[in-house]
């Protein structure tokens, strides 16, 4: 069926670009540590914080994106996420004993505002998607739509390492000007339509479709192993990454040169994940063994020592996300039931921020009492461990998806 319109198309990769330009992906962790002179360890309490924030309010923003719009509800996370990085940068001007309250707040805010975007604008765009007569080629639109997003991190990343060396102010205002542009192309959306019947019934049976789901995950080995293993390895890398500019910037590179590095893993990552498609044929054992060579092979190169070496084994780490996130996606959207879809991912969602909320603040310790190289071994180690663990536990059952 030849689609009615592409604007909804066209609206979903213009919204992906501006949210993705975060400019202080990387400048978070260097402005706390070099110019408020906090530690690394502090610097992981608050992402912990943000974690935190983030992690109690997926379920709940869930409910509302039934209960209201999704445009209002986007709409508000936007918000929050335009001031968010505007009062975490006004910190520099307060009195010492307000520094640390202020940057609570910010990184509140920051996973609160994030919370209420996920699952909500990807309902909204399949929803404009779908009544434009483009829903049979929603699936390669989101493939385009996630090597834009990751096209646009790796300069967001490039860009912010240089203004930030310019001024420091200059990332914070940058993110949030952006954040405006999306917001106009939210509500630049055709509007849905809400059902006050279909809301009741959400609310009311919510709870009820989350703890069913997850029971007959349980009795699906495949499933629940692809669930778990997705969890252990995201946490992991995400927990390293968010306190990995400043070993970085260790290592010797400033931060124009930080965010160069940044913005190449996120190209690459975005290439990566539009061919791993190819592997959704492999056996679930032949992909972890794939990724538990990936991991291996990145641990050998760090040893080597060189800074080269270092960075580009840190990069086989990070794209093991965009190996495993497409395919695993796919595997488990093909089994969830529309009925339970958003509360099964958003359970997903639910369970990283809280595995990667506790792993931060364990890795800056390791960070802080060894090097780079010990604590991203140590990552891949634990991983592959839980990994192997995981599977032969989990291989035992005789139940299949």
């Amino acid at each position: 069926m030849k689609s009615k319109s592409t604007s909804g198309i066209i609206k979903y990769y213009l919204y992906t670009a501006f949210t993705q330009l975060r400019f202080t992906r990387i400048i978070n962790v260097l402005f706390i540590v070099q110019c408020l002179h906090e530690n690394l360890v502090k610097f992981a309490l608050f992402q912990s914080v943000f974690l935190f924030s983030q992690f109690i309010f997926e379920i709940p923003s869930g409910i509302l994106g039934d209960l209201m719009k999704k445009k209002t509800i986007i709409g508000i996370g936007l918000s929050i996420l335009i001031v968010s990085p505007l009062l975490l940068y006004s910190s520099i001007f307060l009195p010492i004993d307000y520094v640390d309250s202020a940057l609570l707040v910010a990184f509140s805010l920051e996973g609160i505002g994030n919370a209420l975007l996920s699952g909500a604008d990807d309902a909204l765009f399949y929803q404009t998607i779908r009544e434009e007569g483009s829903e049979k080629r929603y699936a390669r639109i989101r493939g385009n739509a996630q090597l834009i997003s990751a096209i646009f991190l790796g300069l967001a990343t490039f860009i912010g390492g240089y203004i930030f060396s310019i001024h420091i102010f200059l990332p914070f205002i940058a993110q949030s000007s952006l954040l405006l542009l999306a917001m106009g192309v939210i509500f630049s959306v055709k509007s849905e339509k809400v059902s006050n019947d279909s809301n009741v019934k959400n609310t009311r049976t919510v709870l009820l479709e989350i703890i069913s789901v997850f029971g007959l995950m349980i009795k699906s080995k495949n499933v629940c192993y692809l669930f778990l293993f997705t969890t252990l390895v995201v946490s992991g890398i995400n927990a390293l990454f968010s306190i990995l500019p400043q070993s970085v910037a260790e290592l010797g590179f400033s931060s124009s040169e930080n965010g160069t590095i940044f913005m190449i893993y996120s190209l690459i990552g975005g290439v990566v994940a539009t061919q791993s498609y190819r592997l959704e044929n492999f056996s679930i054992k032949r992909i972890v063994g794939m990724i538990i060579t990936i991991l291996i092979f990145a641990s050998l190169l760090q040893i080597s020592g060189t800074s080269v070496m270092v960075i580009v084994g840190l990069g086989l780490l990070y794209i093991t996300v965009d190996i495993i996130d497409p395919i695993v996606m796919s595997m488990l959207n093909s089994w969830v039931d529309d009925k339970s879809r958003a509360t099964f991912i958003s359970g997903l969602s639910f369970l990283i921020s809280l595995v990667t909320m506790v792993m931060t603040p364990v890795m800056a310790i390791i960070l802080k009492q060894y090097d780079l190289i010990t604590t991203s071994i140590v990552t891949a180690a634990t991983i592959i461990l839980l990994s192997i663990i995981g599977y032969m536990l989990l291989a035992r059952k005789s139940t299949t998806v």
